[in-house]
């Protein structure tokens, strides 16, 4: 391999801190991102083999977390909640640069609890990753009063019914505070 004198520690330094694990935490910039990642990174989700997946009716949260990539992915945090709150934090790359609260019914969030279930979410494993580093991931949080998990999905590479969670709560999210 060819040195290219500052060029190349540069762009080693740039891999270096752009690896999946590192990434993470270098986007983590509010509370309730930085939350999500270290929930994942403590690994504070029963093991899918413990953990009894809890019925729709017991669902109290859900969120998910974009992460940034090396372009100007967008990086946002929502949350959904049972009594139909929901909250949208932007990071980086946002049309909105202020955190905005809005609404869904219960019938909605009932209904994206019950696409957690049919998508085996309790069941997933907690990371699906690729040495890939420059992609975007997506933190995804589910919990009742007796099971908590997050997943991490980095650069898509968990199964496709995750996708289809993820998907379903992006435009949930999008119809109600109006997501980019």
């Amino acid at each position: 391999m060819r040195r290219l004198g500052n060029r190349y520690t540069l762009f080693g330094m740039l891999i270096f801190m752009l690896t999946p694990s590192l990434c993470f935490s270098q986007v983590a910039t509010s509370e309730s991102e930085d939350a999500l990642v270290k929930e994942h990174r403590a690994g504070r989700s029963k093991p899918p083999s413990t953990m009894a997946s809890p019925g729709s009716e017991e669902i109290e949260e859900i969120a998910f977390t974009t992460t940034q990539c090396l372009g100007p992915c967008p990086s946002y945090t929502v949350h959904f909640f049972k009594d139909g709150r929901i909250t949208f934090v932007p990071y980086l790359f946002t049309h909105d640069r202020q955190a905005t609260d809005g609404r869904i019914s219960q019938e909605t969030f009932r209904a994206l609890a019950e696409a957690a279930l049919s998508a085996g979410f309790f069941k997933l494993a907690s990371t699906y990753s690729s040495p890939i580093t420059d992609q975007p991931g997506v933190l995804t949080l589910v919990a009742s009063p007796g099971a908590r998990k997050v997943i991490l999905d980095y650069a898509n590479r968990g199964p496709e019914q995750l996708r289809q969670f993820e998907n379903k709560l992006k435009e949930a999210a999008r119809d109600a505070v109006g997501l980019p």
